[in-house]
């Protein structure tokens, strides 16, 4: 009987010896495969990189061409706009030059918002610029019949006054804070 409980535990530890010599195998061929697997997919995206290298290579040049560009401009000195003409100058209802702002408006708060009233008419007309002397009064074109009036439109200043528009100028009193009015 002995010597048949040694033959089962035999077979039993030959059996567990088995055993773990096949997970042990098990185990490396799964490590390799993860191994190879983690390999290949390295190598996939080396070649991506690659081509979006080559694929964005001509925005690349094209970039660093123009901030070489950009680089030499900067040291230049800045060309002056002169076209030979005078070139209006739009006063925009402020005074020109600077001039102190109170500190507070006569009923407290911000100056700006005790701002006398808005010439309309006044604050959209062109002024020449004083180096390239006075604007032409009339144009050179010729002109086919009576010169035709501009179509006007009445609105009210942020101040309630009330005064006609050149059509032209109303997207700018607009911004200004005038509204459209019915006369």
């Amino acid at each position: 009987m002995c010597v048949a409980i040694a033959v089962v535990a035999g077979i039993g530890v030959a059996g567990s010896i088995t055993a773990a010599k096949m997970q042990s195998n098990a185990a490396h061929d799964a490590a390799a495969t993860q191994s190879a697997s983690a390999n290949k997919a390295l190598t996939v995206q080396q070649q991506q990189y690659q081509q979006g290298r080559q694929d964005f290579s001509p925005y690349q040049q094209a970039g660093a061409s123009a901030v070489g560009t950009l680089q030499n401009r900067a040291q230049q000195p800045i060309p002056q706009f002169n076209p030979g003409g005078p070139q209006p100058q739009f006063n925009l209802g402020s005074p020109q030059g600077p001039s102190p702002l109170p500190q507070r408006g006569p009923m407290g708060g911000s100056p700006m918002s005790q701002a006398g009233p808005l010439d309309v008419q006044q604050s959209l007309t062109p002024i020449p610029n004083a180096q390239a002397g006075p604007m032409p009064q009339q144009s050179t074109l010729p002109q086919q019949g009576p010169p035709q009036q501009p179509q006007m439109v009445m609105m009210q200043a942020p101040d309630g006054s009330k005064q006609p528009v050149p059509a032209d100028k109303v997207p700018m009193a607009i911004q200004k804070g005038a509204r459209v009015v019915n006369a």
